[in-house]
């Protein structure tokens, strides 16, 4: 039992990539590494009390700028050189809440994207709710591991979608209906708008803006 609960929480493999795929996503994980490091220079800067220090900080701040520019700039580049990654890429920024950032990162680390059904990209993406079976918290919902930059950038498209995604609003109002809480609903948005994004490049065609969910 316990080696099959541990198969079942272990992230699925990446299948082989094309190089058009491997190379983005080489790019894509060098501009999350500086926006990582960005991160880390600005908490660095507010706890800073020495000027001399914190002028060291903002000239590394500065050049971390640029590099993330040139890198998203190389992203931009790659896409367009590559018609099929370029008209993924539009499609997948079609859907409200999905921006350049989130797009690109599901292109990169989540090639299975269109080509499997909602409950297998899901669980790919890390948004797939399971029941615990054992333990005080048995009966519990908890989300499976799945691929972490995917899930990290389905929260932050899920963020964005709740505060300006209006076609979503009688999902949200079914969800606080029924008591959910607010994580909980946030991770519920996360996994519909990975299901939008697997179906609108499965269909081949873009998100329909006007579509609204009805509570």
């Amino acid at each position: 039992m316990l080696a099959r609960l541990g198969a079942e929480r272990q992230p699925a493999p990446d299948p082989g990539l094309d190089p058009g795929r491997e190379e983005l996503r080489a790019l894509v994980q060098r501009r999350d590494q500086l926006k990582r490091m960005e991160t880390q220079e600005k908490n660095r800067l507010s706890a800073c009390t020495l000027p001399l220090v914190a002028r060291d900080i903002r000239a590394e701040l500065t050049g971390l700028g640029r590099r993330v520019a040139r890198i998203e700039a190389a992203i931009a580049g790659h896409l367009a050189a590559h018609p099929e990654l370029r008209a993924a890429d539009r499609l997948l920024r079609s859907i409200p809440g999905i921006g350049a950032a989130t797009a690109v990162t599901l292109l990169a680390h989540l090639p299975e994207l269109g080509t499997v059904d909602r409950r297998a990209v899901a669980s790919l993406g890390g948004v797939a709710p399971r029941a615990r079976e054992s333990g005080r918290h048995r009966g519990r919902r908890f989300l499976g591991e799945g691929r972490r930059h995917v899930r990290r950038a389905l929260y932050m498209a899920g963020l964005s979608a709740l505060r300006h995604a209006g076609f979503l609003a009688g999902f949200v109002a079914r969800k606080k209906a029924a008591g959910k809480p607010g994580k909980v609903i946030l991770m519920a948005i996360a996994r519909r708008l990975l299901t939008i994004a697997n179906a609108v490049l499965r269909d081949g065609t873009a998100f329909d803006r006007t579509r609204t969910e009805t509570p």
